[in-house]
């Protein structure tokens, strides 16, 4: 479930970009997204996310996609791991601010951490969400969140 907010807050912001930053617009957006196959639950709960972080951060929704400061370059061993979609994605989710500097080089960490000889773009995904929606960085989620898709099914003994 976590790795899908990551996707529908990814979509959400490309569709804020495309549109100027124009947040007005929501309505339309919504529905948008609605007809991509996201549900309003999961609408709800990314954009409430995107709000939180909105609010916790010294930027606006003017600024979610800055050019501004540095990319993180791969080293030599690194681009042996990892695949261009897998890099991509990150770099993607950097750019849109989803994840700041210090969780990128979490997430690069883990992944050369898994002993692999690739890290995937399914890898890097799961290892993105685990970190992103780890405990430390948990001010901002809610009980639902919290609780993996195994928390919430019932157990019949």
């Amino acid at each position: 479930m976590q790795e899908r907010l990551m996707e529908i807050l990814l979509k959400l912001l490309r569709e804020i970009d495309a549109s100027g930053n124009d947040m007005i617009r929501l309505k339309e957006l919504s529905d948008k997204l609605k007809g991509q196959g996201i549900s309003e639950l999961e609408l709800d709960e990314a954009l409430s996310w995107l709000t939180d972080r909105l609010q916790a951060q010294t930027y606006g929704a003017t600024e979610l996609f800055s050019s501004a400061g540095s990319v993180r370059i791969l080293h030599p061993v690194e681009r042996m791991v990892f695949t261009p979609e897998a890099y991509g994605y990150l770099l993607q989710l950097e750019h849109a601010r989803l994840i700041d500097k210090d969780q990128m080089e979490a997430v690069i960490d883990r992944a050369m951490s898994k002993g692999s000889r690739e890290i995937t773009l399914t890898d890097i995904k799961m290892i993105t969400a685990a970190v992103v929606f780890s405990p430390e960085n948990s001010d901002w989620m809610t009980p639902a969140s919290v609780l993996s898709d195994d928390d919430t099914k019932m157990k019949v003994q």
